[in-house]
């Protein structure tokens, strides 16, 4: 029997000691904007480690850094310790990698906030092994043929962080080209033996093509077009005229996959010629003293040449600081969001100093603050500032107060019988991912990590041994104050699905909302999918509470809602058979969602991935920037469901190993859904959305 909780966000429950100052929620100075001399744009560093497979320290290794796609690297080489050192940084996306002989390139990628010095840093090298490739392209008769001069820009190594290798910028450092010969075949070295990557190719005559998931296990071939040829300028306004600017740095994302970057300079004239493949893509362009408002949208589509002019304006730095109000220290991981123009210009993330700093173009900046973990967001959570002349803005001091423990106390019926007092609590709005877990004969102490922008913190609680739970409703401004309430015995739901001609449905999105009635609005408590059956069943039903039952399709179209219910304690609700006009739902699935011929295992072996899909166990479907939080938070669920349940998590590309200690398999997700529990006799037996409430 697999018991279950809803995710949210993974705290321990204590009672420990919280400040309790109520002389102000916040002191907030954004009234006045100072011009500062001050520019801190280069004193970042960054050190670190270099190991073996064996964990001992690389002598001799070198180590590089990249600051952005257009600019040099900077080499250093590790010490007799194996480490390394980069000083005299400036903020933003950093990418540092290294290698040694005989071994394969590996790397991290870091958003360098300001002021900031990381240190600890670890690189583990890997063996190396090579990719051979062919570039070709369709000749007059439609047939494929190798082609010269293709050159690989860059490749990237897609661990659990994608980490580049520019090779066309390491041939002042002793590197040769990687270029196609007369055949079309080339040679790329010092891959991590085991590792995909994803490799970048340019032609002179040719649109830049990416191709992803290159395994060392095969050879690769990129076939390339002639795309569109976009003949492009950067300009801006000098007394009323236009002005094309040269050596601009200008910046092309594809918005599509696989969403490469491409990065060239304007020349003398202000002007640029490159080919890319058809789609819609962002574009940009900056120098040291000018830059554009934002990302602006070109779709490009004409083979025969696109237009594409990109203006630029006059841009200073702008920066300033968050800190805890009690404390005084700095806050990290403050969310910071400058728009301009209607759109968003920038996205930053304090340090460990709680600073942050980006640049900005003369007008209007409007400043938010968009998210800061465990505190409350300054109000005004946003401020308009003029930016004009050429001297770094520095902001006052934000200041901002962590948020109080939601205490909540459990009162229970004399009545009623516990053979267990251990309760599980998630927290449903704000969404906060992990569950919390406590003996209800304690005050129970939960983090909230942030407070609803609109309405109230909806939380959910159960003792699943027992079926009893409840949902709590609390106004952030009540947060301070404890929260008591009664557990009830929980009811089910169950029904079938199906359409006009009685044919089941299944991957059909169920969903419980509960609304409340002081602020009429809805919130949603579970969603899972119909079973190949068309059937659903859900045994954690709040009674008491104002229910709106849904269904929906894989679009979120609406397909059939319940009318507004109570259910009472312990009720038992069948909605039988539920008929469907045109539903835009497959009539069935495979039986079996994980047939393990369509997954092999990535990380901690094959028998781990057997026991995984042999069941009990929760598997769950993440993306790459997901694992390390998820690998926390599955250890948490894996220690309340005890060691008889198993946890992994399921990718869809090949990533790196390091650092992980719990089941990852590759595959494709089999349905809509992210999570999917699976019972004692391998059957998928609950397909939900993150972690859902309880499930028995």
């Amino acid at each position: 029997m697999i018991t279950q909780v809803c995710p949210k966000e993974l705290f321990s429950l204590s009672r420990g000691n919280y400040y309790t100052q109520s002389l102000f929620t916040f002191i907030f100075f954004l009234f006045i904007v100072v011009i500062h001399l001050f520019s801190y744009s280069e004193n970042c560093s960054i050190s670190g480690i270099v190991l073996d497979g064996q964990n001992l320290p690389v002598r001799g290794a070198e180590v590089y850094c990249e600051k952005n796609l257009t600019g040099p690297l900077i080499q250093v080489f590790t010490d007799v310790n194996g480490q390394f050192e980069f000083q005299n940084l400036a903020e933003g996306p950093t990418g540092i990698f290294a290698t040694t002989e005989g071994m394969s390139w590996s790397g991290v990628h870091i958003n360098l906030p300001a002021e900031e010095h990381i240190t600890g840093l670890e690189i583990v090298l890997l063996p190396s092994k090579s990719i051979k490739g062919r570039i070709v392209v369709p000749n007059e008769k439609g047939k494929e043929t190798g082609i010269y001069g293709a050159e690989v820009d860059r490749f990237a190594i897609l661990g659990v962080e994608k980490v580049a290798i520019p090779c066309s910028k390491l041939t002042p450092f002793g590197y040769k080209r990687v270029i196609s010969d007369k055949d079309g075949f080339f040679m790329l070295n010092k891959i991590p033996a085991g590792q995909s990557v994803s490799v970048k190719i340019t032609h002179p005559d040719y649109a830049i093509q990416t191709i992803e998931n290159v395994s060392t296990e095969q050879d690769m071939k990129i076939s390339l077009s002639k795309g569109c040829v976009v003949l492009g300028s950067v300009f801006t306004i000098q007394n009323s005229s236009k002005v094309k600017v040269a050596n601009s740095d200008v910046t092309i994302k594809n918005t599509q996959p696989p969403y490469e970057s491409i990065c060239i300079k304007t020349n003398s004239n202000g002007e640029f010629t490159i080919r890319v493949n058809p789609g819609v893509y962002l574009c940009k362009a900056e120098t040291e003293q000018l830059q554009s408002a934002g990302w602006e949208i070109k779709q490009i589509v004409n083979p025969l040449g696109e237009n594409v002019h990109i203006q630029v304006f006059p841009s200073v730095k702008i920066s300033g600081q968050v800190m805890d109000a009690i404390s005084g220290e700095p806050v990290p991981g403050a969310k910071v969001s400058i728009e301009q123009g209607g759109k968003k210009a920038l996205s930053l993330i304090t340090g460990t100093r709680g600073k942050f700093r980006g640049k900005v173009v003369h007008g209007q900046a409007n400043i938010k603050f968009e998210g800061i973990p465990g505190y409350s967001i300054p109000q005004p959570s946003q401020l308009k500032v003029v930016v004009r002349g050429k001297d770094e803005i520095v902001l006052p001091g934000v200041w901002v107060k962590k948020i109080d423990l939601l205490k909540i106390k459990v009162n229970i019926s004399q009545q009623k019988t516990l053979t267990t007092k251990r309760s599980i609590v998630s927290i449903l709005n704000p969404p906060q991912l992990g569950w919390y877990t406590g003996n209800i004969d304690n005050l129970l102490e939960l983090k909230v990590s942030s407070l609803p922008n609109e309405g109230k913190i909806i939380g959910h609680i159960e003792i699943p041994e027992e079926n009893t739970g409840n949902v709590f409703v609390i106004d952030s401004t009540d947060i301070q104050k404890v929260c008591e309430l009664s557990l009830y015995d929980l009811g089910v739901v169950k029904g079938k699905i199906t359409g006009r001609d009685e044919e089941p449905l299944s991957g059909v999105i169920v969903s419980c909302f509960m609304r409340e009635s002081s602020e009429n609005n809805e919130y949603l408590l579970w969603q899972i999918l119909s079973s190949n059956e068309g059937t659903f069943f859900w045994k954690s039903v709040v009674p008491r509470k104002i229910l709106i039952f849904r269904l929906y399709n894989s679009e979120g179209v609406l397909l059939w809602q319940s009318p507004e219910m109570q259910f009472s304690e312990g009720e038992n609700k069948d909605f039988g058979n539920i008929i469907v006009d045109n539903p835009g739902i497959n009539m069935g699935r495979e039986m079996n969602l994980f047939e393990h011929s369509n997954y092999k295992s990535l990380c901690n072996g094959s028998e781990e991935v057997e026991k995984l899909l042999k069941g009990p166990s929760v598997l769950v479907f993440v993306d790459k920037v997901e694992i390390p939080i998820m690998q926390e938070i599955l250890k948490n669920v894996k220690d309340i469901l005890g060691s008889k349940t198993q946890v992994g998590m399921i990718v869809e590309k090949e990533i790196e190993c390091n650092g992980i200690n719990i089941p990852i398999i590759l595959g494709q997700r089999p349905s809509l859904a992210t999570t999917y529990w699976i019972d004692g006799n391998g059957r998928v037996f609950c397909e939900t959305f993150g972690l859902p409430i309880i499930i028995k």
